[in-house]
């Protein structure tokens, strides 16, 4: 299905990919509407051209009320609670919004038969994997609170789209994003991605946090990619039904991710604050995408290397932090 001329629907749309997406949809010619509670996300976020819904998804008779207001084509599910920290402290919140969200949200595709539904999913489904990279028919096996929710609602998805009492048809897509990262990502949230959290705390002067031994290893994406990722999936029939990886397919250590950020700002270790923690519960030690579908099913591949868009994250860090300075 098009983009263009479509209305679509895309809950979380305030937060720092939703936004992304609002925003490619409208260059695309479609009709935008963003379903957003705000608790993580901005008002300043949502761009211009789309209309907002200020919700919860995990109220259903909010969420039920704006499927009755407005004709939807297509819907981006991204609303969740993302925080693998918070979701240890309080289980409760996953499970409404990442699984009592997407039941809500489910039960309006159904209920107006709309034919397009695609979820953000994550990375987290694999918990420690026993090989390196991880293809999507690997075991799932997530070790925390939100891992568990996300597969969850993953899974509802797909039953969902797989009943057999439907009378029209749905087509479903996952895409499990790696660690997404790149300029628009909250400064502000201490739980929203590891390269906005050290590059916040060098901008605020603040000590870095080190939770572990900084070994353990992770598969940076930056946003451009998985924006083009997703928009590419929109829209393409064989996509119906699967679930895509969506990563650049290299590991870097949190230890190297935390060297780049210092360098950036003119820092080594020696010069600068590093406190170290103990491991979190939940965390995953080692962790790269194999990209294999994306790249044969869409075309698709991350372009942007680490050490590019860091700087490019970074640059417009320091134009952001400057800004939000002069003016308060």
């Amino acid at each position: 299905m098009k983009l263009q001329g479509s209305c679509v629907l895309v809950t979380g749309g305030a937060g720092f990919i939703g936004s992304g997406l609002s925003r490619r949809a409208l260059a695309s010619g479609a009709r935008v509407v963003v379903a957003d509670n705000l608790a993580t996300g901005f008002r300043r976020n949502v761009p211009e051209g789309a209309l907002f819904e200020e919700l919860d998804v995990s109220d259903p008779i909010a969420t039920r009320a704006l499927f009755e207001r407005h004709r939807f084509d297509i819907v981006l599910h991204l609303a969740a609670q993302v925080s693998n920290i918070i979701s240890h402290k309080d289980p409760w919140l996953d499970f409404r919004t990442n699984v009592g969200g997407t039941i809500n949200v489910l039960d309006g595709v159904v209920h107006h038969r709309i034919p397009r539904l695609m979820y953000a999913s994550s990375m987290a489904l694999y918990g420690k994997p026993a090989a390196s990279p991880v293809n999507e028919d690997c075991p799932l096996r997530p070790l925390s609170p939100y891992g568990v929710s996300k597969l969850a609602a993953e899974h509802m998805v797909h039953n969902t789209a797989a009943r057999n009492d439907l009378d029209f048809e749905l087509r479903v897509t996952s895409m499990r994003m790696f660690n997404v990262y790149g300029p628009g990502q909250s400064l502000e949230n201490p739980y929203q991605g590891v390269a906005s959290v050290f590059i916040s705390n060098v901008l605020a002067g603040e000590p870095i946090t080190l939770f572990g031994d900084g070994l353990q290893s992770r598969d940076f994406v930056y946003i451009d990619d998985v924006l083009d990722a997703w928009i590419a999936a929109v829209s393409e029939p064989r996509t119906k039904g699967l679930r895509i990886n969506v990563g650049r397919g290299e590991e870097s250590s949190i230890n190297d991710l935390i060297d780049a950020v210092l360098n950036a700002f003119g820092y080594t270790r020696s010069t600068y604050s590093v406190l170290k923690k103990p491991e979190l519960p939940g965390d995953q030690r080692s962790i790269r995408a194999d990209t294999t579908l994306a790249r044969d099913l869409l075309r698709w591949s991350a372009r942007v290397g680490l050490s590019e868009g860091l700087k490019a994250t970074i640059d417009w860090g320091k134009k952001t932090w400057n800004a939000n300075a002069s003016s308060s």
